[in-house]
This record gives structure tokens, C-alpha cells and sequence, in this order.
């Protein structure tokens, strides 16, 4: 499944960075994927080279679901964001390993 992913002002500028707690709503990626994906996953976790989304598996066990690498550019800017630098909107594509919500295989 691919997702486009736009990164707004507004993302860049409610989002928080990743030395603080996460109570801020989310990192500035967080916050577009979860936009993007309209909210259709649960327990996502973005950290500075990957997505993650942690969740239930099929034996009813917490565990990762699935983990996709952001592309290098991203990861570049999510360096500079946590860094203090200014950061300016930006789009990518995004591979997710899994099938889109809904859709059967």
C-alpha cells in the first residue's frame, strides 16, 4: 500500500520534537501520516529513520504490526526539526507493508 504524505505548516508548527514526551500531539511526520491516513491505524510510532505501528496480533499479544524506513530526506528533516532548524513543508510517498485498511488480499 503507498500513501502520500504532505507535511503542513501547521504540522511543522504543532508538532513537537523528539526530546519531549509526545503529549504535544505527535511529531510533525506523526501528525501527516495520521492525516493521511484519515486515522485508519492505531499505535504509530515514528521515529527518526522508521513508521511503526504497535498493536494487538492475531494471538491477542501487544507487539509490532509492521515498520517501514522513511525516505533519507525525511529522515534529513526530522533531523533538523528535532535539531531547532527551520524546516519548511514538504510531500513523499510512503510504502507501507501492509494492505489498506478495509481492503481484503
Amino acid at each position: 500500500m503507498q500513501i502520500h504524505v504532505e507535511v503542513q505548516q501547521e504540522d511543522i508548527d504543532q508538532g513537537c520534537k523528539s526530546d519531549t514526551d509526545g503529549t504535544h500531539g505527535g511529531c510533525m511526520v506523526w501528525r501527516a501520516f495520521m492525516r493521511s491516513t484519515e486515522g485508519a491505524f492505531d499505535g504509530i510510532n515514528v521515529e527518526s529513520s522508521e513508521i511503526e505501528s504497535w498493536g494487538e496480533n492475531e494471538k491477542g499479544v501487544f507487539d509490532l504490526l509492521w515498520c517501514t524506513d522513511l525516505p533519507d530526506r525525511v529522515e534529513k528533516r526530522i533531523y533538523a526539526f528535532d535539531t531547532g532548524k527551520p524546516v519548511k513543508p514538504f510531500a513523499f510517498d510512503l510504502d507501507l507493508p501492509i494492505e489498506a485498511p478495509g481492503e481484503k488480499e
